[in-house]
């Protein structure tokens, strides 16, 4: 056997200092734009237990060499079908020795005595830089068992010594046990004398030999031995004695000491999260979350600008590596502002452009993956995806992003995954009162009610199963076509005979360039149609002025001022909260004489009751409305 260097090397104050570096970095690091600001989520993939082992504190270096590997032997049967998911240890080296070092771990059935698993090419980092480096080695979750001896074997030493650092204990407080020489990993058992082994008590090999930590991670499953504790291994035999290898004969083996089990949370104390510009610039530390906290939201990032978030986990010793994801905060904009189309030309400027919108959900999904039109109180908008479904349902107010683009003149956010539609409470949406004159790009996405329609050709209503573009409604003056989905109630169905008011999506459908055209109506589902039952009789003529009761009334948002002219005359239409104060010039214009219509909309207004005030030539007429919210 060849000869053993045993040194013997006072520790300083800095080696005694908590520098280690812990291996229990966050892991799946991703942030999302929300309604809130950017949440940054990320996972901490622990087995349940923590094996810690540690047999004194640190206070000699010893140097072995190649073919010699330290470790320790678990006893692991009161943990039927427990697995072993990873190990951690610490190196440290003489200052003349510097890294990289290469190590290689093996894993012994101690019952069996056979080698079960390696793993090879282990690479850490400087040991003199890093006095206290801890190594974290992910296992994959080999199957343990009874009796598992798990050794570190150096394979390089940059200086040619054929040493390689030290394995020790980092100085903590947990319960000891017994760390093991192995002599010869080649023949770690000697074939050629059963009764003999090349596993050693290390403490018995040399006054001042190293002391090792090794912490051990398993997943029990749940599955434990009742009463049972798990135990350190005492020492295997009691070997020959060494003639000139310089090495002492062993005392008798030790008594075996339960170890010391931690559940996986107590590993760390919490997480720092961190905005940079960059991936090598400075990172900001912006937040410090518990343990349990798996999630935070930076509720400060600037619109339209590139980050870089990172996580790192960290305790009262240590701070583990950054792990670190891109990020792109789009631009919150009104639906408006994103289908925006400044320069005319029927394509919205922002096209290809990613973007976040609020709005409430207005229709069913017209598709088995994602087609939802969206409106807040200014606009509409689809929502499209080819790739997932959603579960979305009318009056859903949502947060989403996603990039503007265009098919067939309609104008939508194309999404890539779920995770880009934020639900962020419910919220009912009255449609627009609009005329079929109004039927175009400024309205379109838009839900809308139509009243006064008739149907110009019963008979093009589609038969059950299919779908129908070429019905017709009018209001007498302009006419549009219907789109009537199959997948909705309408198909095969009797539409009302007569006039009825009708409430639709403006939708569009053309394949010309620039789309100009195709706009047409799409009602949601039968309950969309409403008879109107009234006998239609000739309006007489004017003979005087007249300000009729405004419909609806009480109304959410929008009620109609209708009001008769004898003659032109300027007319003067304001709205007065309760107290008198004047809330909205509503018209202020010369009018002809006849019927006229005003729509009043007051989303902006809180509940409550308002004046209507009406003036045309010398008459006066003042009405009391009534918004509820």
């Amino acid at each position: 056997m060849r000869f053993l260097v045993l040194t013997l090397f006072v520790l300083s104050n800095i080696l005694l200092a908590k520098t280690t570096v812990i291996s229990h970095s966050p892991q799946s690091v991703s942030v999302v734009p929300t309604n809130e600001g950017a949440r940054i989520s990320w996972e901490l993939n622990l087995p349940d237990t923590v094996l810690s082992f540690n047999n004194s504190v640190p206070y000699g270096i010893w140097s072995p060499h190649l073919n010699q590997a330290l470790g320790c032997v678990f006893d692991l049967s009161a943990f039927p079908n427990a697995t072993l998911e990873q190990i951690d240890f610490v190196h440290y080296s003489r200052q003349k020795m510097h890294g990289p070092y290469y190590y290689r771990i093996l894993f012994f059935d101690m019952d069996s005595s056979k080698l079960f698993y390696t793993i090879d090419s282990l690479q850490a980092g400087d040991s003199f830089d890093f006095p206290r480096f801890e190594v974290g080695v992910p296992l994959g979750s080999i199957p343990a068992r009874d009796r598992v001896g798990i050794f570190v074997e150096g394979l390089s030493s940059p200086d040619g010594s054929n040493a390689f650092p030290a394995l020790m204990t980092d100085s903590s407080e947990y319960v000891p046990g017994i760390s093991y020489y192995l002599a010869d990993v080649n023949d770690p058992f000697l074939a050629s004398d059963p009764n003999y082994t090349n596993f050693y008590e290390l403490s018995e090999v040399a006054n001042g030999a190293t002391n090792l930590l090794l912490d051990l991670w398993i997943n029990t499953g749940g599955n434990k031995t009742s009463g049972a504790n798990l135990r350190v291994q005492p020492a295997l035999s009691r070997p020959n004695s060494f003639s000139d290898d310089g090495l002492v004969g062993f005392l008798e083996p030790s008594v075996a000491k339960a170890m010391q089990i931690t559940q996986n949370q107590s590993i760390i104390d919490g997480f720092y999260i961190y905005r940079g510009d960059t991936t090598d610039g400075q990172f900001e530390q912006i937040a410090e979350v518990t343990a349990e906290v798996r999630q935070y939201i930076d509720a400060n990032p600037l619109s339209d600008s590139s980050y870089f978030y990172a996580v790192s986990s960290f305790n009262e010793m240590t701070t583990s590596i950054k792990k670190i994801s891109a990020y792109f905060q789009p631009p919150v904009l009104t639906i408006n502002e994103a289908r925006v189309d400044n320069d005319n030309d029927f394509s919205p400027d922002l096209s290809g452009k990613i973007v976040a919108v609020r709005g409430t959900v207005v229709s069913p999904n017209f598709s088995d993956k994602v087609q939802f039109f969206i409106n807040d109180k200014e606009g509409g908008i689809l929502l499209y995806s080819s790739r997932f479904s959603l579960d979305l349902k009318i009056g859903d107010s949502l947060f989403v992003y996603g990039k503007i683009t265009q098919y067939k003149g309609l104008t939508e956010i194309a999404l890539d995954s779920a995770a880009q539609v934020q639900v962020i409470g419910q919220k009912e949406h009255p449609p627009m009162p609009l005329t079929l004159a109004d039927v175009g790009e400024a309205y379109e996405g838009q839900l809308a009610i139509f009243t006064g329609l008739r149907i110009v050709n019963p008979a093009d209503w589609p038969a059950e199963g299919n779908n129908g573009a070429s019905v017709m409604v009018t209001d007498g003056q302009d006419t549009v076509a219907l789109f009537i989905d199959k997948d909705t109630d309408l198909d095969g169905w009797t539409p009302p005979v007569g006039t009825f008011s009708m409430i639709a999506i403006v939708d569009q459908y053309t394949n010309n360039v620039p789309a100009s055209d195709g706009y047409e109506l799409r009602p949601r589902s039968r309950d969309d149609f409403a008879p109107e039952t009234a006998i239609e009789t000739p309006l007489p003529a004017v003979k005087q002025f007249d300000l009729k009761p405004c419909y609806p009334n009480p109304f959410n948002p929008f009620t109609t001022i209708e009001y008769t002219l004898p003659h032109q005359a300027r007319v003067s239409i304001k709205i007065f909260n309760i107290r008198g104060q004047l809330i909205e010039t509503a018209l202020e214009q010369v009018k002809e004489a006849g019927r006229h219509t005003l729509k009043f909309n007051g989303v902006d207004l809180p509940s409550g009751i308002y004046l209507v005030s009406f003036k045309a030539g010398d008459y006066q007429e003042t009405q009391k409305i009534i918004l509820i919210k």
